[in-house]
């Protein structure tokens, strides 16, 4: 399977993590065959030693409200991303031997008008992942840290 055969284009790597046990990740960036003109959609891929392959799980979401979160020893990845109107964060992640899940709900600020700003993760072996999210209110002149634990 190859993103060009499948008529993208412009395909760059954004990321890419190998655990030590042999998976790697790999971040796309390439543009939609069907979306002439339209944005940049992301693509998420698990490789294993083995020759498997994850399927592509596309993104149409900015670099820079996206995170790739990987585990050192088995290459288990999340990637952790915010919505379009910074009200949640969600997450897609991909363990070994299975393909990628669909986005799931991470966190979603309770307070209306409040938003997502920073946030920063990290990811345990066992699949434990933590985030720090700083939440910020219209104009940034108050904000919050919430720390959240997702296994």
């Amino acid at each position: 399977w190859t993103l060009t055969a499948s008529g993208w284009t412009s395909v760059a790597c954004f990321d890419a993590c190998a655990g030590r046990g042999g998976s790697t990740i790999v971040d796309l960036t390439a543009n939609s065959p069907t979306v002439p003109g339209g944005p940049t959609v992301r693509q998420f891929l698990r490789l294993e030693r083995d020759g498997w392959t994850s399927l592509p799980v596309p993104y149409a979401t900015s670099v820079t409200a996206r995170q790739l979160v990987t585990s050192a020893g088995r290459a288990e990845a999340w990637t952790v991303r915010v919505s379009d109107d910074a009200r949640e964060l969600s997450f897609a992640r991909s363990r070994p031997g299975a393909q990628v899940e669909v986005d799931r709900t991470l966190y979603a600020v309770p307070e209306p008008a409040f938003a997502i700003g920073a946030f920063h993760c990290g990811l345990d072996d066992a699949g434990r992942m933590t985030v720090a999210i700083n939440v910020v209110s219209p104009g940034g002149l108050a904000q919050g840290l919430r720390v959240v634990v997702f296994e």
